[in-house]
């Protein structure tokens, strides 16, 4: 199986203040989110559900109460959606994994020591260094022993 030659690499995801981009194609960020969920027996949970259910949030620590204890998460761009909340995302998400790890598929590109999200002139638009974090790239894989990740820490 994969994880044990991951081993080092899932232990520094679950470590306090670590925060840990997911980037690439939807579909197969998703399906690492849960190869990483399986693995660390984590639900992933939906930052869009959370914040945007039944009684929308109206200000993040409603939100960080929503989401205390749940490290896996996507759909993350609903809050780069919500106006009202007044958010910066990144800067949520790190203070968020102070207690203990994040992994969350950011919904745009990380590149050049860079996160964006959308396009510049818009309202959702997100453009934050990306230095301290992580970041994992799905790979495609053949065999069940082979890593489905490529890692990159991004200098501070």
């Amino acid at each position: 199986m994969w994880a044990k030659s991951a081993e080092s690499t899932l232990k520094d995801l679950g470590r306090p203040s670590t925060l840990t981009f997911i980037c690439g194609e939807r579909v197969a960020s998703l399906e690492l989110l849960y190869k990483l969920g399986e693995v660390l027996a984590i639900d992933p949970v939906s930052i869009t559900q959370a914040a945007l259910g039944l009684d929308p949030v109206c200000r993040s620590s409603q939100l960080a109460d929503r989401l205390e204890g749940k490290t896996l998460l996507y759909d993350i761009e609903a809050i780069c959606w919500s106006p009202w909340l007044r958010l910066n995302v990144v800067r949520f998400l790190r203070d968020y994994s102070r207690r203990r790890g994040v992994v969350a598929i950011w919904p745009g590109t990380i590149s050049g020591g860079t996160l964006t999200f959308s396009a510049a002139g818009r309202r959702d638009h997100v453009s934050a260094q990306a230095g301290g974090l992580g970041v994992l790239r799905p790979l495609l894989t053949t065999f069940p022993d082979q890593v489905p990740f490529s890692f990159e820490r991004i200098p501070a």
